[in-house]
């Protein structure tokens, strides 16, 4: 599990190889541009998005994140609240951060505040 800011994922990528084709998509602004909806990343098919605009509710969604495969979460317009099922992990995702983690389920797009709109992506391998 990383927590960290977009400007140092180019720190993890030797841990993460995937994150290559992460930061060249977020390069491109590609994320920002496109709407909701599954993308796949031109120079690596194991690596896929989706782009979301949903409203933050104090329950959020659930997301399972399989075995042997990680998700890169990236708050694009607000700001999210993300933690393990169990809460025993809780991160404030605001624009300009990112989430790596792993095998598990998460809970995301959540608030202890008014329910706001977001838009963020993740990012999958």
């Amino acid at each position: 599990m990383v927590f960290d800011i977009l400007s140092e994922l180019e720190s993890y990528e030797n841990s993460f190889p995937e994150i290559r084709n992460v930061i060249d998509i977020m390069d491109r602004s590609l994320p920002y541009e496109k709407g909701e909806g599954t993308y796949s990343c031109p120079e690596n098919d194991r690596v896929t998005y989706s782009v979301n605009e949903i409203l933050t509710s104090d329950k959020g969604i659930s997301f399972n994140v399989e075995a042997n495969h990680s998700a890169l979460i990236i708050t694009l317009e607000g700001e999210q609240v993300v933690s393990s099922n169990d809460v025993d992990k809780v991160f404030i995702l605001s624009e300009g951060r990112f989430l790596l983690v792993n095998e598990g389920v998460w809970r995301m797009a959540m608030t202890p505040n008014l329910p706001a709109q977001i838009k963020y992506c993740v990012f999958n391998w």
